[in-house]
């Protein structure tokens, strides 16, 4: 088994701004899962979602993504980061936040807990810096 998680990035459905996600991919042998974690909504609408099976790369929104890590080697690790990215918090108290910033708290998560190292964590903070914001 070995897995790989990435930031990927959507194009925007309405207005200027691009979705983000994290896509974690499993191997088991010849068998690919492909997870989504993720945020939806409205600012302080926000709300987790959790998708499988589909590899974002296949989706006509896809518009790239960065790697994390692809060191991801035993189920402890899986099951660590599975559990951080169920469990971040989704802040619905400001009116500002979305994606970005849940992924963002995603990311010091896994960085805290050193799920991922010091480069795939500032590899990924700055791609969600050069995505941008209106």
């Amino acid at each position: 088994m070995y897995a790989c998680l990435a930031l990927v990035s959507y194009k925007p459905l309405n207005g200027n701004v691009r979705h983000v996600a994290f896509h974690l991919k499993v191997v088991r042998g010849d068998q690919v899962e492909h997870f989504i974690y993720q945020v939806v909504g409205e600012a302080t609408n926000m709300t987790y979602g959790h998708r499988e099976g589909t590899d974002p790369s296949t989706s006509v929104r896809y518009a790239g993504d960065v790697l994390i890590t692809d060191t991801i080697d035993d189920e402890d690790t899986l099951s660590a980061i599975k559990k951080v990215l169920v469990d971040c918090p989704i802040d619905n108290d400001i009116v500002t936040s979305d994606c970005h910033d849940w992924c963002v708290k995603g990311l010091e998560l896994m960085h805290d807990d050193d799920l991922i190292e010091d480069e795939g964590y500032y590899g990924a903070s700055e791609y969600l810096l050069n995505l941008g914001r209106p």
